[in-house]
């Protein structure tokens, strides 16, 4: 029981955590240099030859072996090493180097991010080792653990500072296949915020899939362009 009550703490705080990086857009600063950086594979991905952690840019879409997704980037822009580097606040050769020794991540690490053009709808992928709460989540199931964790996550938000937190679990379906999930709607300082988030357990990794839109919500129509890769 209290490991299952140590693992939904750690998914309310990666609610929190997606939902910070989900906001933070450095228009400030300007890359033209694309993330070509492939992580070693470890045990976590055998059944993935040279999986890419981080995935890559190809053909003008984002795509991520090791996910088994990819993103139509059209018009958005794909967030550079720089970029995700200033996010992480740590180098993609440190996160590398973590993952050749298979010590894990200890927080969160953006993997991926990109954004609209107009700058008020943006999807990000975080990633999180989950090694030591496997039993906990297999026991639970995801779909158990999300419901669980709901209350205990629209509490968080509001002690964050913000308003109106409608929070609720999803099926989100990406072409022709259903991955859990969640809806959350708050308001910050009067500004709605609309997310879509998609769990997905690969491996002893969870990757947290957030969608956000400004002001709107056009969640749905950003999901239209994730893409399952074959």
């Amino acid at each position: 029981m209290k490991k299952i009550m140590c693992l939904v703490m750690v998914f309310i705080l990666c609610f929190a955590a997606v939902g910070y990086a989900s906001e933070a857009t450095p228009t400030d600063v300007k890359y033209s240099k694309k993330s070509t950086k492939k992580a070693t594979p470890t045990d976590i991905s055998k059944d993935i030859d040279a999986a890419s952690i981080f995935g890559k840019e190809v053909n003008g879409n984002y795509e991520n072996e090791f996910l088994g997704l990819g993103f139509k980037l059209g018009d958005w822009h794909l967030y550079s090493e720089e970029e995700l580097n200033a996010l992480n606040q740590v180098t993609t050769e440190v996160i590398e180097s973590n993952l050749k020794q298979d010590i894990g991540l200890d927080d969160n690490v953006t993997i991926m991010m990109a954004t609209a053009p107009d700058g008020k709808s943006n999807i990000n992928i975080m990633l999180r080792d989950m090694k030591d709460y496997m039993e906990a989540i297999e026991t639970m199931g995801i779909d158990m653990v999300i419901s669980s964790s709901l209350d205990a996550s629209k509490e968080m938000y509001s002690q964050i500072g913000f308003e109106n937190v409608k929070m609720d679990s999803a099926k989100i379906r990406v072409e022709k296949k259903d991955y859990s999930g969640v809806n959350v709607y708050y308001e910050a300082q009067g500004v709605p915020a609309y997310l879509k988030q998609i769990w997905l357990l690969k491996g002893d990794y969870m990757a947290y899939i957030t969608i956000t839109c400004l002001e709107e919500d056009k969640t749905d129509e950003v999901v239209q362009k994730l893409y399952n890769l074959k």
